[in-house]
């Protein structure tokens, strides 16, 4: 017998083989990066929850130097983010312009992780959507988070229930809503900042759910035809939940439908009714 019969042969993978291999990697990737894709969205939600928390050390660090006031704007340099934003190490901004590079840090606590910039890089401000962060102020600042303006934002410009008053009186009238329909700046329950597509929003409970919405608008738009209210923070950024910051500082995410059940002022009439599938 020669060394050649006896030699153990070395063989390659045959087709049906490699077919099988390539079968068996694939099946894994399916039910791999489902997962993968779940934990970073997880992770993406966390960052987002902290950010909303650096949020409420900022409010409760300019009420304490404020005589527990709400914060009050009449829009540019002195909206909600930039009176905040000395309370968390970006002093500047309290006089300083509207740059987005200026805002250094802080800026970067206003965008949601699950958020880009937008793709429209022009200085027109616009809304946003779900995935896409907001540009306020001739496109100079972008973010993916919104005031409860009845605790605090916009005056009369955008609430025509204040009606157009001289700044003075707008002021007033924007610290008695405060007081009469928040109560405290310490309620556990009135929503202060929430995840959304516009800079600032007054909910009321007879704001239409996602299912009257007109056609073209669904959750990851948000419902934005002049809409002032809940349709500005009901978008499907978290997998059909969102978060919130609470007035005392506490931070809960929460599923799309519990946003009627909020109590946004006082006198807001919560719902529990509301069922929201995602379209």
């Amino acid at each position: 017998m020669t060394n050649a019969q006896t030699k153990r042969e070395i063989k390659g993978f045959t087709l049906i083989e490699l077919l099988v291999v390539i079968a068996v990697i694939a099946m894994l990737l399916a039910i791999i990066t489902p997962a993968l894709k779940k934990a970073k969205d997880s992770a993406r939600s966390i960052t987002c929850r902290s950010s909303l928390r650096q949020m409420g050390i900022g409010f409760s660090s300019y009420y304490a130097e404020n005589n527990d006031e709400a914060l009050y704007s009449a829009g540019g340099e002195d909206f909600w983010f930039l009176q905040i934003a000395p309370y968390l190490g970006d002093g500047k901004m309290k006089t300083g312009g509207l740059a987005e590079e200026e805002l250094r840090s802080t800026m970067q606590i206003l965008k949601c992780p699950m958020t880009k910039a937008p793709e429209d890089a022009g200085a027109g401000a616009y809304f946003g959507n779900a995935r896409e962060q907001y540009r306020y102020a001739y496109g100079q600042v972008a973010g993916s988070y919104t005031i409860n303006a009845w605790v605090g934002g916009w005056d009369y410009k955008i609430n025509p229930k204040l009606g157009h008053v001289n700044d003075a009186q707008a002021r007033e009238n924007l610290m008695r809503s405060y007081r009469e329909k928040s109560s405290s700046r310490n309620r556990a329950d009135v929503p202060i900042v929430a995840e959304g597509i516009w800079v600032d929003t007054y909910p009321e409970d007879t704001d239409q759910t996602p299912d009257k919405w007109p056609a073209g608008k669904d959750l990851s738009t948000g419902n934005i035809n002049g809409d002032i209210g809940l349709g500005r923070i009901i978008t499907n950024r978290h997998g059909m939940s969102t978060n919130l910051l609470y007035c005392d500082g506490h931070v809960a995410s929460t599923q799309l439908d519990t946003l009627w059940a909020q109590q946004w002022h006082k006198k807001f009439m919560k719902r529990y009714e509301v069922t929201i599938t995602k379209r």
